[in-house]
């Protein structure tokens, strides 16, 4: 077969030839640009996650917010933590919703500033075992 011999069927066009033009510099700049977009994200997911450990401070600082998202985000923060409390630590009767846990949770706060940075799981246990002590061991 006629262009098989001695390495001709390079010549032929899109046959082993390297793209002319822009078509292959075009492709690498987008190719980067989509890698330096996924390092951001990557490093972004990474920074939220790492500050998801919130000192009593923190939780206050949602607590008494005018901005309804964080006040309900504390909230729900409270309510899991509540979840997680065993029956030995916090005994929360049925009927207490977590807005009422989380009225308990400010108050014990604002009553204990010194003790503000220490983490706000802790101090949400300490808060709702205080209002409803459990049937065992304290914290």
């Amino acid at each position: 077969m006629k262009g098989f011999e001695n390495g001709e069927i390079s010549k032929w066009p899109g046959m082993g030839q390297r793209p002319r033009g822009g078509a292959r510099s075009e492709g690498g700049r987008i190719m980067k640009k989509c890698l330096q977009g996924l390092i951001l994200v990557l490093v972004m997911a990474t920074h939220a996650v790492g500050s998801q450990f919130y000192t009593g401070g923190d939780l206050l600082t949602l607590l008494e917010s005018r901005n309804v998202a964080e006040v309900n985000h504390a909230i729900g923060y409270i309510a899991g933590v509540n979840d997680s409390c065993s029956d030995a630590i916090c005994g929360v009767p049925n009927g207490v919703n977590a807005v009422q846990l989380a009225e308990i949770v400010g108050k014990y706060l604002r009553r204990h500033p010194k003790l503000l940075q220490k983490l706000a799981a802790d101090l949400t246990k300490m808060a709702i075992s205080e209002a409803y002590p459990g049937t065992g061991s304290k914290i």
